[in-house]
């Protein structure tokens, strides 16, 4: 009876160890923050711009009406070819760094490979004064898409700066 007590206590004690999680990493907001509140502001933009065009309508401003409607269109063209890509950018940063905090590599380099290709639909759109960031947050990406072999410390904290850096452009 002592040895399957034992036994059985063995078994308790080590499936409370197994259960123990892995400590926790500290909470990164660039990476993390799945919120985008420009884009909620350019989409109140968009239709504020909308509802003055429907007021100068009923009033007879045709006028002022078209040009609500030109100025909704400008700002639409902006979220669909400017922020709504990079935050999808940012997106694909924080998959990358998830997936290599797990261990999975490949996955993480095709998350970084997604992350360029909105960082390059971007670019092309892109006032020249900020094609620079952008060209370094791609090389960035390039880098550690290079070097990704182990996930550390540097990995983590680059990972990090290229979410800023998108970041500052989407804000």
């Amino acid at each position: 009876m002592n040895r399957i007590m034992f036994v059985l206590g063995m078994c308790a004690a080590l499936l409370l160890m197994s259960c123990q999680h892995a400590p926790q990493r500290p909470w990164m907001a660039d990476l993390d923050e799945s919120t985008v509140y420009p884009l909620s502001a350019k989409t109140a933009e968009i239709k504020k711009h909308l509802d003055d065009m429907q007021q100068y309508r009923k009033q007879g401003k045709m006028t002022k009406a078209n040009e609500a409607y030109k100025e909704a269109m400008e700002s639409l063209d902006k979220l669909q070819s400017y922020y709504i890509p990079l935050a999808n950018a940012r997106g694909h940063v924080a998959a990358a760094f998830r997936l290599s905090e797990r261990g999975n590599y490949f996955m993480a380099k095709e998350e970084l490979t997604k992350a360029r290709a909105h960082l390059a639909a971007v670019q092309a759109l892109t006032p020249k004064n900020l094609q620079e960031q952008i060209d370094s947050i791609f090389k960035d990406t390039v880098t550690i898409e290079n070097n990704l072999t182990i996930f550390d410390g540097k990995t983590q904290e680059k990972l990090n700066q290229i979410a800023q850096k998108i970041n500052q452009l989407i804000v």
